[in-house]
């Protein structure tokens, strides 16, 4: 008798979820392919969009710029005020700065001029600014001196009124400078002679050092009062003391060291010849007690830093 067989209609469930195991990883890598496409597409599509906008952008703003603005007729220079403190004048300034009239106020390079005038030594600080729609506004400040620096100078009572070839301005901190224009005022600033000036410019510091103590001597001298103390004239070549010349043309050695004692003294014979109606010719105030002090003459004649 022979067995009947039965068809197999179904498959059985372990390769079944084989195949469906399959093919969800068939989806899944064209699913993952086709995203990625589409993200490489977009990310190319969204940056020449954007590139484009930004290079559109820049040339319509330029050319705005440049219709509106940098050519522009209204905004050319036409007026320039200058406040330089009476030193230079308007026209000197404006030329200094490399600008002509009908420049573009847009166009120019204000730093630039900041630069040209600060190489003037005379100048301590510029200020520019554009005043729209057709003016420039330059302010400047002007070092102000204390002193000069000379080699020597043939009249001792006053500074000439050519001034010696070489001779700078000093400040009261002892930078020095050229001077690009000399006015009246600076003609009865006091004398500073007997520095050597290659050696000040090559930053010897003895030299500086000297000549920080004259500007010392100077600043508190000015200062005094009752009676005023005014010296014209300041001898450095010594170095070990200053030799200085009075308005009154007498002749006073200081120490380089604790000038206030020293005019303390000063003063004290100042006021003791204001009583007695002399005039100091010489004095030296090395000497702390019995200070050796001479007197003019009736004559009135005296020689400068006279020989003990």
């Amino acid at each position: 008798m022979e067995k009947s067989v039965k068809p197999l209609l179904f498959s059985s469930p372990s390769r079944a979820r084989q195949r469906s195991t399959l093919l969800k990883v068939r989806v899944c890598r064209e699913t993952s392919r086709r995203r990625r496409v589409a993200w490489i597409f977009n990310t190319i599509w969204k940056f020449l969009f954007f590139t484009s906008l930004l290079i559109g952008g820049w040339a319509g703003t330029s050319r705005l710029l440049t219709k509106f603005f940098y050519t522009n007729p209204c905004y050319s220079i036409c007026h320039v005020h200058v406040d330089s403190e009476n030193v230079f004048s308007d026209e000197e300034i404006f030329a200094s700065t490399g600008f002509h009239f009908g420049d573009n106020i847009f166009s120019v390079d204000l730093e630039s001029a900041r630069k040209k005038l600060l190489a003037i030594g005379q100048i301590r600080n510029v200020i520019l600014r554009r005043v729209l729609p057709d003016t420039l506004r330059i302010s400047i400040r002007v070092r102000e001196p204390v002193a000069w620096l000379v080699s020597e100078v043939e009249d001792q009572k006053r500074m000439p009124r050519h001034v010696p070839v070489g001779s700078l301005l000093l400040e009261a901190a002892g930078t020095f400078y050229e001077p690009t224009r000399v006015l009246p005022r600076y003609l009865s600033l006091p004398i500073i002679q007997g520095v050597n000036q290659e050696l000040l410019a090559s930053g010897d510091p003895l030299v500086a050092e000297d000549l920080l103590h004259a500007l010392d001597l100077l600043r508190l001298a000015a200062a005094r009062r009752n009676p005023p103390i005014s010296l014209r004239l300041l001898d450095l070549s010594a170095g070990y003391c200053i030799r200085a010349l009075g308005e009154s043309d007498e002749a006073i050695t200081f120490s380089t060291q604790d000038f206030e004692a020293q005019l303390d003294r000063l003063q004290e014979l100042m006021k003791v010849c204001e009583h007695s109606g002399r005039r100091i010719a010489s004095v030296n105030l090395f000497v702390h007690r019995n200070t050796p002090v001479r007197f003019f003459g009736k004559s009135g004649k005296y020689p400068f830093f006279p020989t003990e």
